[in-house]
């Protein structure tokens, strides 16, 4: 009978010993899984006032949305391709999902911010002087406990708003695809 009880005694001992080491080595891996970053983004004003109906359209139709607030914050992706560019627009609730390492600059409008990622359209957009710093948290970057930076990319779907894809070519946009609010009423 002890030596049962020995036994499992031992047992439990080195169980525990090996999910303290291995809580120790998980624990002293990361120093901290996210940063809070400060951004200097440029502001861009619309030169096409196409661009100017899209954005009251896309305002507009959030208004209608039970999520909405005067907070709201845009996120404009321009993506090129060989022949054209897609444009995307999605609403977010904070900056820490839109604001990424491939955003450059941002526009104000109907006192909303619009952030900008990805390649740049320079008939649309032109560039100012001004700028303004953003902070955000990168859910991207870790530091490790010798202060080192790993990123690790952090892929974040957020399907709780709007989105509107419009493909730019030949200086005309078409609407591709318009996403509904999703009401929870």
């Amino acid at each position: 009978m002890k030596k049962n009880n020995l036994i499992l005694i031992f047992i439990l001992l080195f169980l525990n010993n090996c999910i303290f080491s291995q809580y120790l080595k998980v624990k002293n891996k990361v120093k901290k899984q996210y940063l809070k970053v400060k951004r200097e983004l440029v502001l861009y004003e619309v030169v096409d006032d196409r661009l100017l109906r899209i954005l009251d359209s896309v305002i507009f139709f959030e208004k209608t949305c039970n999520y909405y607030n005067n907070n709201l914050i845009f996120g404009i992706i321009i993506k090129k391709y060989e022949n054209y560019y897609e444009i995307i627009f999605s609403s977010h609730s904070d900056t820490d999902l839109i604001i990424t390492d491939i955003s450059y600059g941002y526009l104000r409008h109907q006192n909303h911010f619009f952030i900008l990622k990805g390649d740049h359209i320079n008939n649309l957009f032109l560039e100012t002087k001004e700028k303004k710093d953003f902070t955000f948290f990168d859910h991207g970057t870790i530091v490790l406990p010798n202060g080192r930076r790993k990123y690790i990319p952090y892929h974040y779907i957020d399907d709780s708003h709007s989105q509107w894809i419009y493909i730019y070519k030949d200086g005309d946009f078409i609407l591709e695809l318009k996403g509904l609010c999703r009401n929870s009423e």
